[in-house]
């Protein structure tokens, strides 16, 4: 899994921190981004079982800082049309200024700012 790898080589946290942060407050981000982010996106046949999570500084924090990133993981290739909505949807998402799409053996960094 590239997310795993990126966790690995880059420090980033693992990623079913990414996914279910374990901070109170790092959780409210990741709760919202899964709904209006995640659901939103879901009805998009290339974004079907797509997981959203949150890229965060510290996923264990009490805090409601602003994540580093959105990110997305889809199970295949995705679409431009799935990646419009969902850099649409993800706009400075809680003042997120990257989204993050990671595909099998792709990870692309977005700007939402």
């Amino acid at each position: 899994m590239l997310l795993e790898l990126v966790h690995e080589k880059l420090g980033w946290p693992s990623p079913d921190e990414i996914r279910n942060p374990s901070g109170e407050g790092t959780r409210i981000f990741a709760g919202l981004a899964q709904t209006k982010i995640g659901q939103a996106i879901s009805q998009y046949q290339d974004a079907v079982g797509a997981k959203v999570g949150v890229l965060l500084r510290n996923p264990q924090s009490a805090d409601t800082e602003a994540p580093l990133a959105v990110v997305v993981e889809f199970n295949g290739k995705v679409g431009d049309k799935t990646l419009r909505e969902l850099h649409r949807l993800a706009w400075n998402f809680s003042h997120s200024p990257t989204v993050v799409t990671v595909e099998p053996d792709l990870l692309r960094v977005w700007t939402c700012c």
